[in-house]
């Protein structure tokens, strides 16, 4: 990656620069890529007519599930290891300041993330029932969590309508703030970039306790829509 080292200058800056610089970047294009690949999975399968073929055969629901949610996993892994692979050992070569560990973290941030939003999109296909609508549900899903969220986060907090227990829990409803936050503390842990619900996690929990409790959340943001998706799929005629 290329970036400003002082006045005027450009050159290849050192991992944790980078990492804090993508981050954002990667805030904003992982959840619609994920939300948009889960959200034309199954109701495009629906539409073409393949589901009712799949299901006359000898497979069960959960088992063309759980495969179609590996199999987009896989390829949006594969490609964001190998964007990322590129650009590190770019940086690796001609950086002269080296932390592979921060970049390494962020990209198993990003990993979680996009596992987490992709469990969502598949949910919205399943109780969508068209291709359109679990779209247009995932795009909008998308605006309230990357972008509408902390706008109104920062309002109530300012207002001061939330307490200790909303700041704790308010992050809890948005996994892009669950993977930003831990992210963002292994980084580059200042209060302009954690934001206050962040900077409450850092200070109550400590940076080890906030990264476990918010992995843990993650995971359970991965596996409640997918265990939504699978239910609702069981229930619903193809």
């Amino acid at each position: 990656m290329v970036g400003s080292r002082g006045a005027g200058n450009l050159g290849f800056t050192g991992f944790s620069r980078t990492s804090a610089s993508l981050l954002n970047v990667c805030l904003l294009l992982t959840p619609l890529v994920g939300l948009a690949l889960g959200a034309s999975a199954v109701a495009g399968d629906r539409e073409r007519g393949t589901l009712q073929g799949l299901f006359a055969q000898p497979l069960a629901r959960w088992e063309y599930l759980i495969g179609v949610y590996i199999g987009l996993l896989t390829a949006l892994a594969l490609a964001t290891g190998l964007g990322f692979g590129v650009a590190g050992i770019v940086i690796a070569l001609l950086s002269p300041v080296i932390d592979p560990g921060g970049y390494a973290l962020l990209l198993m941030f990003v990993l979680a993330l996009a596992a987490v939003m992709l469990s969502l999109g598949i949910l919205l296909s399943v109780v969508a029932g068209t291709r359109t609508r679990a779209l247009s549900g995932a795009i909008g899903l998308w605006f309230v969590l990357v972008l509408f969220f902390n706008l109104g986060l920062i309002g109530v907090t300012l207002g001061g309508a939330l307490g200790s227990r909303g700041l704790i829990g308010a992050p809890l409803l948005n996994p892009v703030d669950i993977a930003r936050v831990p992210a963002v503390l292994q980084l580059e842990p200042r209060l302009d970039v954690l934001g206050p619900a962040g900077s409450y996690f850092a200070d109550r929990f400590g940076a080890g306790g906030a990264t476990a409790l918010l992995t843990l959340a993650l995971a359970a943001w991965l596996a409640v829509p997918l265990s939504g998706a699978l239910w609702a799929l069981r229930r619903h005629d193809v």
